[in-house]
């Protein structure tokens, strides 16, 4: 079997959000598929819609797993978005409460 990482490669971004959200929904709160997971999304962050971004971020949150690549990363393409004028209110209030639900120091 793929790592998840490897599987991360072949998948389209809203793929791996979908599988992101699908597993914390139901609980696989494993650290180890979240941290493959974590380093794989922030390698792609900057390519990923702004719904996909609410989805990892909330799957993340939910099942309480940190990954620090992709928080660094989710917080600098917040910041270029907001900064370009493409992320909208709606995206970054989701995006917000994401980032405080999550565990850790926000």
């Amino acid at each position: 079997a793929k790592s998840a990482d490897g599987v991360g490669h072949t998948m389209t971004s809203q793929d791996l959000a979908n599988t992101t959200w699908a597993l914390a929904v139901v609980r696989l709160a494993d650290a180890g598929i979240f941290t493959a997971l974590g380093a794989h999304t922030a390698k792609v962050t900057k390519d990923l819609a702004a719904a996909e971004l609410a989805a990892l971020a909330w799957a993340f949150a939910l099942v309480q797993q940190r990954s620090e690549p992709w928080m660094t990363a989710l917080s600098a393409t917040i910041r270029w978005r907001c900064g370009e004028g493409s992320l909208g209110l709606s995206e970054l209030g989701r995006l917000s409460w994401a980032w405080a639900s999550s565990p850790g120091d926000p």
